[in-house]
C-alpha cells in the first residue's frame, strides 16, 4: 500500500524481477502502465542503469553490454510473462480463469502480480450494492486462488490523500474497505516524504 507514483510498481516489478531470475514462474498483470514500461522497470534492474536513461544515445552500448554480461537475463526472459488488461473491466473470476488457461498451456506461476487492486473490477454480490462489500469479496476471491494455484500474490493498493508525504504508512491509510487488510496476509506499505523523493529514498514497513 502507498500514494500513488511513490514506487509501488517499481516495488512489484523488482519483486517479479527477482524470482523470475531465480528460477520461478511469475505473471505480471497491469491495467495502467503500458507492457513497455515494465519492461523497461526490469531492464533497469538488471542493467543497473535507470530506466529514463536507457534509450539514451550515449547509453545504449553499457546497456547492450550489461545485458549481454548478465547471467539472469536469459532466466527472466524465460520465467516472466507481462500481460495488460483494460483497468476496470476485469474482475478476480476472469483473472482466475486467464491463469488455468495459461496453466493448461505449460505456464504454472509461482508468484502473481495484480497491479493494482483499485484496478480490479469488483465481484458482483447480489446480497449488497456496499463496495466495501464487493471489495471485501473480490480480495477473498484472490486469497482463494492463491490456494487453488499454490502460489503467491501481490496485489498494489492505492493510500489515501492522507498518506502522502508520510514518513509511515499505516494501515489506516489504505484506501477503500479495511477488509482487504482483514483478508490480506502480508502487508507491506511504502513512503517517501519530499526530502525522501529528493534523496531518491523511501521507507518500506511490514505492517501485517
Amino acid at each position: 500500500a502507498g500514494p500513488s507514483s511513490f514506487g509501488k510498481t517499481s516495488l512489484t516489478t523488482g519483486m517479479a524481477s527477482y524470482a523470475a531470475c531465480h528460477g520461478f514462474k511469475v505473471l505480471q498483470v497491469v491495467f495502467e502502465d503500458r507492457i513497455k514500461q515494465i519492461q523497461r522497470k526490469h531492464l533497469a534492474r538488471l542493467t543497473q542503469i535507470e530506466a529514463r536513461n536507457l534509450s539514451k544515445p550515449e547509453y545504449i552500448e553499457e546497456v547492450r553490454a550489461r545485458l549481454d554480461a548478465c547471467e539472469y537475463a536469459a532466466a527472466l526472459q524465460e520465467n516472466l510473462r507481462i500481460v495488460r488488461f483494460p483497468s476496470g473491466e476485469k474482475n478476480a473470476t476472469f483473472l482466475r480463469n486467464y491463469i488455468k488457461k495459461l496453466i493448461a498451456s505449460g505456464f504454472k506461476p509461482d508468484l502473481a502480480i495484480f497491479d493494482y487492486f483499485e484496478c480490479v473490477e469488483l465481484e458482483d454480490d447480489k446480497s449488497t450494492t456496499n463496495e466495501y462489500e464487493r471489495e471485501g469479496k473480490t480480495m477473498r476471491k484472490f486469497e482463494a486462488m492463491a490456494g487453488e494455484f499454490d502460489m503467491a500474490i501481490w496485489i498494489p493498493s492505492q493510500g489515501t490523500k492522507d498518506s502522502f508525504n508520510q514518513e509511515l504508512v499505516t494501515m489506516d491509510k489504505m484506501g477503500g474497505s479495511v477488509k482487504k487488510a482483514q483478508i490480506a496476509h502480508i502487508i507491506l506499505s511504502i513512503s517517501r516524504t519530499i526530502d525522501d523523493i529528493a534523496n531518491n529514498k523511501a521507507t518500506i514497513a511490514i505492517l501485517k
